[in-house]
């Protein structure tokens, strides 16, 4: 479940993001805050907010997200908005869903070669891509910007930071569910 209120106070829009997540104990309900600088971008409940990740196969690194707005679920509209963000000439836009849920973490290794680019598709809600709610995420590379070799020492090197960032990732997890009040009165 995804759901979006939204709430203006001056010159900042306020945008509350209900998501259900699937835990160890069964299913939680998260309210998170996001705080925009400037009006709501979202005008329309019929739109959808996406989160786009550019990908730069030159230097095999990922940008922070951004927040993209499409209004009528053309992937011509969804590289327009891309274009708009990030300064890509719209003919040179390429883009790709990301797999999973939210933050679609991907092997940046992997990323070039598994994620399907540039679907020949007219609408976003049809297979491959089944781009129908609020929050998927989207990679997206300049087509002119070709990827560089990786020496086999720079792939290990990769793969170990992307195994200490997993690792630190799960072990915080696990720190948080043991210390939790309702985890240790269970316990006694």
């Amino acid at each position: 479940m995804k759901t979006f209120q939204f709430m203006q106070t001056g010159r900042c829009s306020w945008k509350f993001l209900v998501v259900r997540v699937a835990s160890m104990r069964g299913t939680t309900l998260c309210k998170l805050l996001l705080v925009w600088p400037g009006p709501e971008p979202m005008k329309n409940m019929s739109h959808l907010a996406l989160f786009a990740r550019k990908w730069c196969p030159s230097t095999h690194t990922l940008e922070p997200f951004q927040e993209v707005i499409v209004e009528h679920s053309s992937p011509l509209e969804l590289k327009q908005k891309i274009s708009e963000v990030s300064g890509i000439p719209v003919g040179r836009v390429e883009f790709a869903k990301g797999r999973g849920s939210f933050p679609c973490d991907i092997s940046i290794l992997e990323l070039q070669e598994e994620l399907d680019w540039n679907p020949n598709v007219t609408v976003l809600s049809v297979w491959p891509l089944y781009i129908c709610d609020d929050g998927a995420v989207i990679y997206y590379r300049d087509s002119e910007e070709k990827s560089t070799p990786l020496s086999e020492e720079r792939k290990r090197e990769i793969q170990q930071e992307e195994s200490a960032k997993y690792v630190k990732t799960s072990s915080q997890s696990t720190s948080r569910r043991a210390s939790s009040p309702a985890e240790s009165s269970s316990q006694q």
